[in-house]
């Protein structure tokens, strides 16, 4: 859901996720519920792509950089997201 300005207003912004983050431009980044994907929600565009493979966790930070998290080896991974 997404906040529309008042408690009364709010938006479907899309389904299930195992994890989300939000970076200063309010773009929302999500880990599919399996785990096995990363998706982008680009506010502008209103719309998810996706921008990566499998993560244990995710965040987001300033000019549209993903961090995350593999799931498998710990290893932290860095996204410039264009």
């Amino acid at each position: 859901m997404r906040y529309l300005g008042n408690a009364q207003q709010w938006e479907r912004a899309g389904g299930p996720g195992k994890m989300f983050a939000v970076d200063d431009m309010g773009n929302v980044y999500g880990i599919s519920p399996d785990g096995s994907q990363i998706w982008e929600y680009r506010i502008a565009k209103k719309q998810w792509l996706k921008v990566g493979d499998s993560a244990a966790y995710i965040f987001a930070c300033g000019n549209r950089q993903l961090f995350a998290i593999h799931p498998q080896t710990g290893m932290l991974w860095r996204w410039m997201l264009q």
